[in-house]
Parts: C-alpha cells; structure tokens; sequence
C-alpha cells in the first residue's frame, strides 16, 4: 500500500486491518503502546491453549487484529504517524425505550458518569457496589441502547436485576436473561458462563461487563473479544487482579478512565489486623538439604502445633469464623489433635474430589464448622465465603500472590464483619523460616496500611459528606 491511499478499519468483534496494506511504522507504534499492558508470561503459564486470548494485536487470516475497544488507539497512533485511514463501524447498535432512573446521583457518581459517557468504551474502578449501580444505572438511560450486562456468578446478577428493577422503575418482566431475549427486550442480565459465540445475533447496543477484577480471566476475555456493541464498559472493584492479568483484560475493554473511592452509603470497609507469634520451634539445619527434614519436625511439633491450636479456638470461641492454612496433611492432623473438643472442623485437601470442594468449603458458610483447615492452592481456588474472617498462616510458605488472594478473601464484606485478622507464626530460630517471614510480614503489612487507607477515606466521607 502506499501512504497516499488510507488504510480501511473495520470495527465489529475487533478493530481489524489488512496486513499487506499497514506500514510497519503503525504496528511497531501500537505495540510499544500496549506492551505496558501485556501479560507477563508467568501470569500465562497456567491458561494452556487459552493464552492466546490475551494478545491484544494479533495477525490473523491475514488481518491485524485488536479488541475492538482501542479503536481509538489505532486511529490516534494513524494520526500522529501521518497514515491515512478509513473506519467501516459495523458494531451494533439497538436503539431502546426512554428510561429514566428515580434516585438521583450525587457528585462523586455524576463525575464518573461524565467520564464514561465521554468514549464508547472504558473501565469504571469503584470499591462500592452501590456507586456502580447508581452509575450504571444512570448510563442505561443515557446510552438508550438495548443493554446486556454481565455478572460474575447467579448471585451478582439476581442483585444487578433488584438494583436496575428499582432504579429504573421497570417491571420485574422487564429484565431478562439471555435465553428470553427477543425484539421487545430492552435490558438483559446473564453470567459470564452463559456468553454465547456470536453477541452479535443478541442485537445489544450496550454491554457491561461487572467485577472484571475477580472474574475468571479466560472466561470473561472470551466475553470480551465477542462483544461488538457500539458501547462497552467494565466495571471493577479495584484497578488490579490477584492473577495479574489485568492489563490485557481491562485494556481489552478501553482501559481505566475513572476510579471512585469508597462510599460511606456502603458503611465502613473491612479493617484488617496482622498479629505474629512467636514460636520457640527450633531444628538443626545445615543447608537446603536439610530443608524437608526441617518442614517434617515444624509440622509435627507438638508445642508449635499446640499454640496455633490454642489461637484458634480462642478467636473459633470468640464467633469467629477461621481459615487454617498449611501446605501438608499431617499437619493439619497434628494442630486438630490438640484443638478443644468444642470446635468443629474440617480438610480441604488434595484427598478431596474436585467436585466436592466447594461443599466443604460451604460448611463454614453455612455454620457446620467454624474452622476449616485448608491446604495453600486448595484454598485460593475453592474457598469463596464472606463469614470467614480469621486467617492463620500455620505453614512457612512465601506465595505472595496467593497469600495476597487469601486476604482478599477474608476481607470481603459481610454482615457483622468490622475487622479479618491474619494471625503468623514466626519460627525466629531457623534463619530460611525467618526470611519467609520477613517476606510475608512485608506484604501484610502493605496490606493492612491499604486497607487502614480505604478506611481513613470512607471515614473523611462519614464526616464530610
């Protein structure tokens, strides 16, 4: 191609190109841009064939390729690189029924309106379910566009229906899931689970896609490179993910253009307390080939197991609900061995069949137990309950992200639930078990000054607001 004829864009699913007609200029330019948000390949490692789904330029059947909300990178990156270009929009559009909503915005929420109905794509980072209801709301009925938006699991979209019911005065009738979609739907409510493989054939103007922060990532980036409404928009309780996958994912859906703070209408953010014990747990050791001798003494310790015992039925006494971390079986045995008769418990194990995990981990919703031992991978994965709010570190490990997930846990909002404690155990004689904790004491307590910040700003807004 040469600079003098325009390079032909066209918009749908993606914002595509052809390959023999883009200067290399452009693709060398789009790709320093978006390199900050690429996936770091150890965030890939375990997503198999489903990597792929991440790369935000991609040539393929002889087109270039990007998700379809950086149009607008493409088209400024033409610009300041003098290259002719034409846009072909092919992207739904489905005009709707006037709405209008019934509880006015207040200054923080109107702000983040704006920001959002300035570009047809974006993410909107706010901590307060409450705030992303009234915005949204408020952006249903701006947009007049037939709307799908996307929920992380049942739950979240029963509560997504009741909020939009209410604020926009509808009819329960009136907000559907996707399997009774029709011509006269004008607001849709599904999970991420249940996206179809063409968007297309739903007809929606406008798609949300919520809580990007904590939905599975191959999931919901299939979600993402499906939608070819004319506006899209993610929605996110914080601006990273526990799996570091956020660049791509809400890159993918225009990136960051407000974050909101806490609200004082949701009541106070969790505070979190860090409490270290020390342990007079002691073992000869003479380099790493000593180090699985070493683990095997820590965790059959009578005296070491008995103090993390006593802990936690004293927080299990209090009405507390706790999650008791180790990395082996044995040493969950040792710690219930001389737990009080009174406490209920239970493993969640490699032992335990996958499909019977998430019933376990139930049991300390529901009351069972108010204790569950779990191991460190077993429990990021499978454990997802709001009542627990006692974590105890039991076993040296120094899986940052994975503790950082596990805090993330004990932190969700619950009724009742004003504070989660993380309670470690310092071994300070064994120089390797010292450093492990040096390095998760680190992090809990970047954790604990984050969340005291959150809290200090929800307070300022109790008092000034």
């Amino acid at each position: 191609m040469s600079d003098s004829s325009p390079l032909k864009i066209v918009v749908d699913c993606d914002a595509s190109f052809p390959a023999a007609d883009t200067p290399q200029r452009l693709i060398d330019a789009l790709k320093r841009q978006l390199r900050k948000s690429s996936a770091a390949a150890s965030a890939l490692q375990n997503l198999g064939s489903e990597r792929t789904l991440f790369g935000l330029i991609v040539n393929q059947d002889g087109r270039y390729r990007v998700p379809q909300a950086l149009l607008s990178r493409v088209t400024q990156a033409c610009s300041k690189h003098g290259i002719e270009y034409t846009v072909l929009d092919q992207r739904t559009q489905a005009a709707s029924d006037n709405l209008r909503t019934n509880v006015p915005l207040n200054t923080q929420q109107h702000a983040a309106l704006h920001r959002l109905l300035l570009s047809s794509a974006g993410v909107l980072i706010c901590p307060s379910a409450r705030d992303r209801q009234a915005v949204l709301a408020e952006l249903i009925a701006r947009r007049r566009q037939r709307t799908l938006l996307f929920a992380n699991d049942p739950a979240d979209a029963s509560k997504w229906r009741d909020a939009l019911v209410e604020r926009l005065a509808l009819a329960a009738h009136q907000v559907c899931g996707l399997a009774n979609v029709d011509d006269n739907t004008q607001l849709a409510i599904a999970c991420y689970a249940e996206t179809p493989s063409d968007l297309s054939a739903a007809r929606f103007g406008l798609i949300i896609c919520d809580e990007i922060d904590s939905a599975p990532a191959a999931q919901l980036m299939r979600t993402i490179r499906r939608l070819h409404a004319r506006y899209i928009v993610g929605a996110a309780n914080r601006s990273t993910r526990d799996d570091e996958l956020h660049g791509p994912i809400y890159l993918a859906l225009g990136g960051p253009v407000h974050q909101m703070g806490a609200s004082r209408d949701d009541g106070p953010p969790i505070k979190l307390v860090y409490r270290s014990r020390i342990t007079a747990f002691d073992h000869p050791y003479n380099g790493r080939s000593d180090y699985q001798k070493l683990i095997s003494a820590l965790t059959t310790d009578v005296q070491r197991n008995a103090l993390i015992a006593a802990d936690i039925t004293d927080e299990a006494r209090a009405g507390h609900r706790c999650l008791v971390l180790s990395d082996r079986r044995d040493h969950f045995d040792g710690i219930s061995a001389e737990l009080s008769s009174d406490i209920r418990s239970d493993q969640l194990t490699s032992a335990v069949r996958p499909a019977d995990r998430r019933a376990i981990a139930a049991r300390i919703d529901s009351g069972e137990i108010n204790v569950l031992f779990a191991t460190t991978q077993i429990a990021a994965e499978s454990v997802r309950s709001p009542t627990v709010d006692r974590l105890f570190i039991s076993y040296p490990f120094s899986y940052s992200k994975t503790l950082e997930t596990l805090v993330s846990l004990v932190m969700k909002p619950h009724e009742d639930k004003s504070e989660a404690m993380v309670i470690d155990y310092h071994d300070v004689a064994i120089g390797p078990l010292h450093r492990a904790f040096d390095k998760r004491a680190r992090l809990l307590e970047r954790l604990r000054r984050d969340a005291e910040d959150l809290y200090n700003g929800w307070a300022q807004l109790d008092l000034f607001g």
